[in-house]
């Protein structure tokens, strides 16, 4: 409630600085137009009649502080009847008008305050209305350089504030059509892990209840701050261990898992959901087709102000051209909606060696926050795939009733099965 108070206090004393500062300027400006013409007036005029530079200027600046008086209402004016294509024959003509009316306000006040402003000047006998045709042109100039300024300032701030809607338009489509692409990746990834679990009801209960209790604590972990886009790498590891977990026990010990993570690259802000689809792509075509299984390893390196993130399987490679599924497809949008075209790549290519890597490089960020390190879910500590001990970091939310699994170990591991 204070704050409020104390803007509504200031709101007055800010406007009235504003008026004062514009006052200001109009002032400074046409100071400068009195000199320079007063100037002008002086050289030009002929030796045998010349005038005092001091008359001169003193005229001058007489008839420019009418006008700077003039010039907030000539601009409150302009912004209330502008001139546009459509309206023209309409609003052309009051402005002539209002012209000619502020020529001879000018003319009639230097008549009446003349001889205050030069008093040494001789008596001019002519006639104010022909003083008035002969100030009008240069006047009506004057008022159409002040009434096209206003046209300026508003045209402008209307294109300013155009683009202010358009990029915030822009803004919030770009947030909703990320969300959707993320929305797309739940159902598409829940789908295959039922039926999935549905083919091993029958044939191994016990390992379906057990993918059905992973599931749900995925399925938790997945729907933790939803709000943002992006998390560390350690917590996207966080969550691909657990879909990990859910293969291994469908796979049978024919899927083996490694992960060569350089622990600078820990607290580096990845796209949420961004490896699962990717890993999920590489099982499905680099691990199942093959009777004895293969091997699916994510490597994490930083490269200067990039990180880049490789999902690579030992299977048989990519065979003719590369049809993109959901997975793929929507991390190429995302990618696209969240760092543009070129501050990011994100190719599916053969490996060395055989098989396929699908390697994606993005701007490398981090939290504010300290530096933390990724331990698996297994107690105690953990190695990293050089052997370095990890310190220790909350694990994620598991259920007690979940069966023990043989050949399943902490996920960064190397060469776990």
């Amino acid at each position: 409630m204070s704050t409020v108070t104390t803007l509504a206090h200031d709101a007055p004393f800010a406007i009235r600085r504003t008026a004062i500062t514009r006052g200001a300027t109009y002032f400074v400006a046409w100071t400068v137009v009195a000199f320079a013409t007063s100037e002008l007036q002086y050289v030009a005029q002929p030796a045998s009649n010349a005038q005092p530079y001091g008359r001169l200027l003193r005229m001058a600046l007489a008839s420019c502080w009418l006008w700077a008086a003039f010039t907030p209402a000539i601009l409150a004016f302009a912004r209330r009847i502008r001139i546009d294509r459509t309206n023209w024959p309409r609003t052309l003509p009051v402005h002539l008008a209002a012209a000619a009316a502020a020529t001879f306000l000018d003319v009639w006040l230097m008549h009446a305050i003349m001889p205050f402003v030069s008093p040494d000047a001789p008596m001019n006998r002519v006639p104010i209305h022909i003083v008035f045709l002969r100030q009008l042109f240069l006047y009506s100039v004057c008022y159409f350089v002040i009434m096209a300024l206003a046209h300026v300032r508003y045209y402008a701030g209307l294109s300013y504030e155009r683009d202010l809607r358009a990029a915030q338009l822009e803004a919030q489509l770009s947030a909703a059509r990320l969300t959707a692409l993320q929305g797309q990746l739940r159902p598409h990834f829940l789908f295959n892990t039922l039926n999935m679990i549905a083919e091993q009801v029958y044939t191994d209960p016990a390992g379906a209840d057990a993918m059905l209790t992973r599931l749900g604590v995925l399925l938790r972990s997945s729907f933790i701050e939803t709000d943002r886009e992006r998390v560390p790498l350690h917590r996207e590891l966080e969550l691909l261990e657990s879909y990990v977990e859910i293969m291994r026990a469908r796979f049978h010990g024919r899927l083996t898992f490694e992960l060569d993570i350089d622990p600078a690259t820990l607290d580096a802000l990845v796209p949420r959901f961004m490896l699962q689809p990717l890993v999920e792509n590489a099982i499905k075509h680099g691990v199942e087709p093959r009777e004895e299984g293969g091997r699916v390893t994510v490597t994490a390196r930083r490269q200067g102000d990039s990180l880049t993130l490789d999902v690579r399987d030992n299977g048989d490679g990519l065979a003719g051209a590369i049809r993109e599924g959901t997975g793929v497809r929507n991390t190429r949008e995302r990618l696209q909606h969240l760092y543009g075209i070129a501050r990011q790549q994100f190719a599916l290519a053969p490996a060395p060696g055989g098989g396929t890597v699908a390697s994606l490089v993005i701007p490398f960020d981090t939290d504010d926050g300290p530096a933390d390190s990724y331990t698996a879910t297994a107690p105690g500590t953990a190695s990293d795939t050089r052997g370095a001990m990890v310190p220790g970091r909350a694990p994620l939310p598991s259920s007690p009733d979940v069966p023990a699994m043989p050949g399943v170990g902490p996920a960064l591991r190397r060469g776990v099965s």
